[in-house]
């Protein structure tokens, strides 16, 4: 995915939604997905003291950046970023940004998606022994998400963004 042109910025929100059988798209007024569903945001928020503070840890595959409030992508990363708060992207991004706010992208930012390399984080965050409180800000890793998980489609919306061609 690409912002487009340099000063375009692009708007990527977590969200559900319903089709209507006249094919319009309602927006259910349903908790936030990701602070209701997947992470637990008590648990960063008691970790990471300082409102916008963050820290990362390196595993294999990439970093796990966690941060409590805003975020702001300013260099190449790759990795899972959690945000308590909004994620501001000015620099290239592989993995997956999870956040309770907003994405922005701003300028001719590259973004891609790597489930795999997701996936590899997720399992040794689960396994970390010397930080065993990164597998506590995951609700599925606490036994406390226990319903069927929601179709990314579902909970994804772009606006002002356009597709590589």
């Amino acid at each position: 995915m690409n912002s487009g042109s340099a000063g375009r910025d692009t708007d990527i929100r977590l969200h559900k939604q319903d089709v209507t059988n006249s094919g319009e798209t309602v927006v259910k007024k349903d908790p936030p997905l990701v602070s209701d569903k997947i992470i637990d945001v008590s648990k960063i928020e008691s970790k990471i003291a300082n409102e916008n503070g963050s820290e990362f840890k390196k595993y294999s595959d990439g970093k796990f950046i966690v941060a409590h409030g805003n975020y702001n992508i300013s260099s190449p990363e790759k990795g899972l970023l959690v945000a308590t708060g909004d994620v501001t992207v000015n620099a290239n991004f592989e993995g997956l940004i999870l956040c309770c706010g907003k994405v922005t992208v701003n300028g001719n930012c590259e973004l891609k998606h790597n489930m795999i390399m997701v996936g590899n984080i997720l399992e040794e965050i689960e396994k970390d022994t010397e930080n065993p409180e990164y597998a506590k800000f995951f609700k599925a890793f606490n036994g406390e998400y226990t319903e069927d998980p929601t179709a990314l489609e579902d909970c994804v919306s772009y606006q002002n963004w356009v597709k590589n061609g």
